[in-house]
């Protein structure tokens, strides 16, 4: 596994609006946050064995005389498999690549499954290269424009509605008129990124009009994986006891991270239908 996790599965916004305990911090704890969070996330990459960010990637694995031929890979759901390939031969080259006949994803996403193929026991026969994860991003939105504006979006740049800041932008499609853009770090608004339908987006040198919404982030497409960070941030704070119950103490700064990496049970419970099977 990473040794960080490559997105966070919750904002400071997110938190002190859902978790009660954390409306009584100061702005002067969002530091503290801001660092709690990554650590938060990796251990919950680290608990499910598996990544959250949605990316393509390679991996290798074992194959077993008893083993039924499925594969649970790192990075679910699924979207897409590349190519699966195998090899016996020493040093692997994977130049024996399978049919799409002969392998498909399973139902639920979280696994290749190879079918009508020899497959014989030894480590690293199988290399399956795939696109798969969570989200490709904690928060961010994308809005597709009307037809009629003008200009183009800068990567980095500001954009605003009526002189308000409302994020930062990550893409901007002129073809398609799409825009992906990383909300203020105080919006909550997950979906939206605090715009609406017919507002006039401006950028450095760009207006465009709000025409409608395609967001797909971890925080709206699997709200229980952050609240399940939400409710370790709590623990990790002192605001919430090790079996989840409300505390009114939190605790010196010397505490925080090391209670952030061992996992409360109510968090536990609503990662488990993300984890990597044992059997795997």
């Amino acid at each position: 596994m990473a040794e960080r996790a490559e997105i966070n599965a919750t904002t400071i916004a997110w938190l002190k609006e859902w978790a009660p305990g954390h409306k009584s911090l100061s702005t002067a704890r969002d530091e503290l946050l801001a660092r709690l969070i990554p650590v938060v996330s990796t251990a919950i990459e680290k608990h499910l064995r598996r990544f959250m960010k949605r990316k393509s990637r390679n991996e290798y694995f074992d194959v077993h005389d008893d083993q039924v031929r499925e594969f649970f890979t790192k990075g679910v759901p699924i979207t897409l498999v590349t190519s699966v390939s195998y090899d016996t031969a020493v040093p692997q080259t994977f130049s024996d690549a399978l049919s799409t006949s002969n392998y498909s994803i399973s139902g639920d996403g979280d696994s290749v499954r190879i079918v009508e193929y020899e497959l014989q026991p030894g480590p690293r026969r199988i290399k399956i290269v795939y696109t798969g994860g969570l989200a490709e991003s904690c928060n961010d939105v994308t809005v597709v424009m009307k037809t009629g504006g003008t200009g183009d979006y800068v990567v980095g740049e500001t954009i605003s509605v009526g002189g308000t800041a409302k994020g930062t932008v990550v893409s901007w499609a002129s073809s398609t008129r799409t825009l992906v853009f990383t909300p203020v770090s105080t919006c909550v608004d997950v979906y939206y990124g605090g715009l609406a339908v017919n507002n006039v987006v401006t950028g450095t040198s760009a207006t465009w009009t709000v025409d409608s919404f395609a967001t797909s982030n971890l925080m709206h497409d699997y709200p229980d994986v952050a609240g399940a960070t939400t409710l370790q941030v709590e623990y990790a704070l002192g605001i919430k006891d090790h079996v989840g119950k409300t505390r009114i103490q939190v605790l010196d700064d010397s505490s925080y991270f090391d209670k952030a990496l061992w996992l409360c049970p109510e968090a536990k419970e609503l990662l488990a239908p993300y984890a990597l099977p044992t059997i795997a």
